[in-house]
């Protein structure tokens, strides 16, 4: 299944992109890497160079953002749903107890 980009959703997935690069600091290969989809890609969505793209690629660029699909076809940070916001916190405490544990199991070696 494809997602066609005239529905104006595909600006918003580049904006969420485009915020967790600076958020990261890390490249477009690399988040493209981190989110199992080829660069080109990653780079095709953020230049507004894609006319269509699979459900399942998107999917994967949410995942590695860390949010609901749904949330970041939304815009992302523009949402106002509560629900959205406690999953997105609970998200990055996840990833701060994983980089904890990381830090001990490496100072502990």
């Amino acid at each position: 299944m494809r997602y066609n980009k005239s529905q104006n959703y595909m600006k918003n997935v580049s904006e969420c992109i485009l915020r967790e690069l600076g958020k990261r600091n890390i490249s477009q290969s690399a988040f493209a890497d981190f989110c199992g989809v080829s660069s080109r890609t990653i780079e095709n969505v953020v230049e507004g160079r894609n006319n269509d793209i699979r459900v399942s690629t998107l999917a994967k660029i949410a995942e590695g953002i860390g949010v609901p699909l749904e949330y970041m076809l939304a815009g992302g940070a523009t949402s106002k749903n509560p629900t959205i916001t406690v999953y997105c916190i609970n998200r990055e405490l996840e990833n701060i107890k994983t980089a904890i544990q990381a830090i001990r199991e490496v100072t502990n070696s």
